[in-house]
């Protein structure tokens, strides 16, 4: 139509990137390329979006080109040998932390060897903040790596960086390997020494109380403290963005995500799964963009949005074997059995659990185990198989659990003796344990029998 050329607004030429850097980073805001972006160009403010990231790179060399020109202060160390040490001291963290798969041990004594370098400071930092990813695989070992990272800052007289700050960071590792092996109340103690360590240390800022912030909501929302966790993650994503940390921004989406999912707010929460995923980094952050995937799943499953659950897990499912996440691949395939028995495939789902079952009792998951074992037991009632579902249940009263002096066992185990346990009641039970979360949290989730439930 000729009208319509006439009305279109005549866009100016798109800036080049340098000019776009300059803006990223802060120096131009008053520029042609910054009005061009206003002026609503899509491309740019695509661009301007993914130049943030190297902004801060730029401006961080800036700063440091600025103090290694600047003149030291009397007594003040020389700035140019702590750029050095300090690299250094990373690029020998990367040896370490490589070492760690192939055993403690070795790891340890490659960290002896570097003791009295002038770089063993920065040395101790790189290994607590690299040993983080590997948390997951081995949880048990990287707590055994962090309390040798503590006991080694109390050797350190250099001050930089700081003795603190090493400390820190080896009680923030710490507390990463607890959650892993479900022990929060001790991981989130060690948040609060790491904490009250950085509150002695003048050269911590805002970024390292926000670390603090965040690794403590963890616990929290596992602990169901939903209000602190749900404060402390926004104060916490608040800084990571103001820094342009988005990874870290990433990271504290997902986990407010799974808040809101544990208050079963599960529709707010898939945005944010969705938000945290597209801002992490799969190569970088493969546990994280994992166990956000994983969690976006048990949303899903939660809503009966069953297809979308699998195909979540699916990814999932694909990062944990390349990164050999085992424990994540079990938490996985729990998930798809759940699926399967809420569709009613029970043979299939009772294949599933019998194998996971099996794999958390030799791996020492006694949670993992009785709520798989629950559900076997579950299928072969709903599958007519009664004299299998007895043999099952009299394997868990044989078994250590860590619900044991629940009055929900006293109750299944009084129905398995008097000849009347039936799937009902294993539901029951199980629904009731899922429900109460921890074995401390039993109190605050009295049983009701399925007696006075069904009256």
């Amino acid at each position: 139509m000729p009208g319509k050329d006439a009305a279109m607004p005549q866009l100016t030429p798109h800036p080049m990137l340098v000019e776009l850097l300059e803006v990223a980073a802060g120096r131009d805001g008053e520029s042609a390329a910054r009005a061009h972006v206003d002026a609503g160009c899509v491309t740019c403010a695509r661009k301007l979006k993914e130049l943030a990231t190297v902004a801060v790179g730029v401006l961080e060399e800036d700063a440091i080109e600025r103090e290694l020109q600047a003149p030291a202060a009397a007594g003040e160390p020389n700035r140019g040998a702590v750029y050095h040490h300090a690299a250094e001291g990373r690029r020998r963290a990367q040896e370490v932390v490589a070492a760690l798969p192939g055993g403690l041990p070795h790891a340890l004594a490659l960290l002896a060897r570097e003791r009295r370098q002038p770089w063993y400071g920065f040395l101790l930092v790189g290994v607590a903040q690299g040993a983080a990813r590997l948390v997951p695989s081995n949880p048990a070992r990287c707590l055994q790596l962090a309390r040798a990272l503590e006991s080694e800052s109390e050797r350190l007289v250099s001050s930089q960086p700081p003795p603190a700050r090493a400390a820190a960071e080896a009680l923030l590792l710490s507390c990463q390997a607890l959650h892993c092996l479900g022990r929060t109340p001790e991981a989130r103690e060690a948040v609060h020494r790491a904490r009250a360590v950085l509150r002695g240390d003048f050269t911590a800022g805002d970024f390292e109380a926000a670390l603090c912030d965040f690794f403590e909501a963890n616990c929290a929302s596992f602990e169901r403290d939903y209000e602190n966790g749900e404060r402390l993650l926004k104060t916490s994503a608040s800084v990571f963005a103001r820094f342009g940390q988005e990874h870290w921004v990433g990271r504290a989406l997902s986990a407010y995500a799974t808040l809101l999912a544990q208050k079963g707010r599960n529709r707010a929460a898939l945005p944010l799964f969705d938000e945290a995923i597209e801002k992490l980094d799969p190569e970088r952050d493969t546990h994280v963009v994992t166990t956000a995937l994983v969690n976006k799943a048990s949303t899903l499953a939660h809503l009966e949005l069953f297809d979308e659950a699998r195909t979540s897990y699916a990814r999932a499912l694909a990062l944990a074997r390349r990164e050999g996440l085992a424990y994540s691949i079990h938490v996985i395939r729990n998930g798809l059995a759940e699926i399967d028995f809420r569709r009613g495939h029970l043979a299939r789902a009772f294949d599933s659990f019998r194998e996971l079952a099996r794999e958390a009792r030799e791996g020492g998951f006694s949670d993992d185990y009785l709520f798989a074992q629950l559900y076997v037991a579950e299928c072969l009632a709903r599958l007519g198989r009664e004299p299998e579902m007895r043999a099952a249940v009299e394997e868990l009263r044989r078994e250590r659990l860590p619900f044991d002096a629940s009055p929900a066992f006293e109750e299944l185990f009084t129905c398995l003796d008097r000849g009347d346990l039936d799937a009902r009641l294993i539901a029951h039970v199980r629904e009731y344990l899922d429900a109460a979360g921890e074995p401390g949290e039993l109190t605050a989730f009295p049983y009701r029998s399925i007696r006075l439930v069904a009256s």
